[in-house]
């Protein structure tokens, strides 16, 4: 099924699909821009190409989203993950502007396990790429880069719902 104008898909369940399964929503989706489930990237197949603000509950194959501009991840443990894919290959969404890891509160902003994936990763696409990767805690919307990017988007919406 197409859906043509489709720009936000928001699906919130923890529901996964087995093995030869079908995803929750299956269509073609070439305008939608922003894809937020609580759940598995696998609960929804629709087109990455155009997307530029992605929250899924697991580190997604960021190869797939050329566009992407705003990533939120649930978990700081993830970030690692993000780091190496980013690190693998330098032209992976070259348009990345923002990490944002809503399970790190401002008294773990300091853990480590935040702090050196975050200035490796900071450091090092920057030097590759010129383009400079902003992490962000739960309190990303007081943040004034994130606010004038999202606050006049069509696509913003609060990032952990607090």
């Amino acid at each position: 099924m197409a859906f043509q104008k489709l720009q936000f898909l928001e699906i919130r369940d923890n529901w996964s699909p087995g093995p030869g399964k079908q995803p929750v929503f299956h269509g073609s989706t070439p305008a939608l821009q922003c894809y937020v489930s609580n759940g598995h990237s696998s609960i929804a197949s629709f087109d990455p190409g155009n997307v530029r603000y992605l929250q899924v509950k697991e580190t997604p194959d960021l190869s797939l989203y050329p566009r992407l501009h705003s990533l939120i991840s649930l978990s700081v443990s993830y970030l690692g993950k993000i780091a190496q894919q980013l690190r693998q290959d330098p032209t992976t969404c070259p348009r990345l502007a923002f990490i944002i890891c809503t399970r790190v509160y401002k008294e773990d902003e300091e853990d480590e396990r935040w702090e050196q994936p975050r200035a490796d990763m900071l450091r090092e696409r920057a030097e590759i790429t010129g383009n400079h990767i902003r992490l962000l805690g739960w309190n990303a919307e007081n943040d004034p880069e994130f606010r004038k990017y999202f606050m006049s988007s069509k696509i913003y919406i609060p990032v952990c719902g607090r």
